[in-house]
């Protein structure tokens, strides 16, 4: 055999080769990338059945059973993911409301993401209706500083969070984050987690009217009760007639303490009843001008008060007052008390339905001071 032929037969065997290494190459390629799919698949479909079943569990529960359940699919969305920390922080007349948490015991909680003074920059977004994510804390932008150091003191070092909003108002937010490693959010996961996101908007949607319609039936309830009370309230039976009604207050409040105020035709402080020995308006007389002026007076800190209300606040310290809110009582134009309420909840001193409320059970109250002041007269 010549050297042409010998070489004809290398230049043959290495294209065999060769050719079988590209065989083999690409036959594991394709191996690799129906797995990939078959992965790929497999996750979806255990997405797809996740959001099903989250879904079914929030809609068939009652409205005062929808916490626990948010807990449970909060606990299988992070287990899913396989992150450390899941948050659903409700917001109420767009303030701080209840918060559910997930992962694992002992681990640090992170402040609420809607926090403005620990996260002006991730609040910003929120309410604007941005996803907020990042997969370094170092990803976040310059004008974020703040938010940076606040996520690094949680030691979060993945996150992303999702503004939960159904038709009107923001609901909350839910957020999830990684302490012990960093991990990204792709497109797609961001899309699928906010499907996820809107199934708990619903939920809270849900929860906020069912409650809304409940506490308003027993407003209705309560308003009616104290009016018939009241109407048939003599001089005699004054007294323990509204010590019965400010207990059904508080009661349908949830609050701690409850009193009123009753000032005389001059302007000046007549006498007050209270649940609880605690309200000598001469201790109060920031709040007491404040309402003879028919202003809504309502804090959450004591730190909020003004620098003329030091006589107020020494009071409100001395009998461990915290949260406050006081209606003025109003007849005909003329302020004739005003309805005081302790303890009601950080949360629920700024709420405008809380005030709402109270002004509309005050005006009952009104009505009932009017008519005796008119008879002793």
């Amino acid at each position: 055999m010549g050297t042409s032929e010998l070489t004809l037969v290398g230049v043959v065997g290495l294209a065999l080769i060769v050719g079988e290494a590209l065989l083999i190459v690409w036959l594991l390629v394709r191996r690799a990338s129906r797995r990939r799919a078959k992965l790929l698949l497999e996750e979806r479909l255990r997405f797809e059945t996740l959001l099903s079943e989250l879904s079914a569990g929030l809609i068939h529960v009652a409205a005062a059973d929808l916490d626990p359940a948010i807990a449970r699919g909060l606990g299988q969305i992070v287990t899913f993911l396989g992150v450390d920390r899941g948050n659903l922080d409700a917001s109420v007349d767009g303030g701080p409301g209840a918060r559910i948490s997930s992962g694992p015991p002992g681990l640090e909680a992170l402040p609420r993401v809607m926090d403005g003074g620990q996260f002006p920059w991730t609040t910003a977004q929120l309410r604007h209706g941005a996803v907020v994510r990042f997969a370094r804390v170092d990803e976040l932008p310059a004008s974020a500083p703040i938010d940076r150091a606040s996520y690094e003191r949680a030691g979060t070092r993945s996150h992303v969070s999702f503004p939960l909003r159904a038709s009107g108002p923001l609901l909350g937010v839910l957020s999830f984050d990684s302490v012990r490693g960093e991990r990204a959010w792709p497109d797609e996961l961001v899309e699928r987690l906010r499907l996820l996101s809107e199934a708990f908007a619903s939920a809270l949607e849900r929860k906020r009217m069912e409650l809304s319609l409940a506490d308003r039936w027993r407003l209705d309830q309560l308003l009616s009760a104290l009016s018939v009370a009241f109407s048939h309230l003599s001089a005699v039976d004054f007294d323990h007639g509204i010590q019965r009604g400010l207990h059904q207050v508080v009661a349908f409040l949830g609050v701690e303490r409850g009193s009123l105020i009753e000032f005389s035709r001059d302007g000046r402080t007549a006498r007050s009843w209270a649940i609880e020995e605690w309200m000598d308006v001469g201790e109060f007389p920031w709040m007491t001008s404040r309402l003879r002026e028919g202003d809504v007076v309502s804090f959450s800190r004591l730190a909020e008060l003004p620098a003329d209300a030091a006589v107020d606040r020494r009071s409100y310290l001395a009998h461990r007052i915290k949260p406050q809110v006081a209606v003025p009582l109003q007849v005909g134009g003329a302020v004739v008390g005003g309805l005081v309420f302790g303890a009601v909840g950080a949360e629920r001193a700024e709420s405008a339905e809380l005030i709402r409320q109270l002004q509309l059970i005050g005006e009952v109250f009104a009505n009932a001071l009017s008519r005796k002041q008119g008879e002793l007269e």
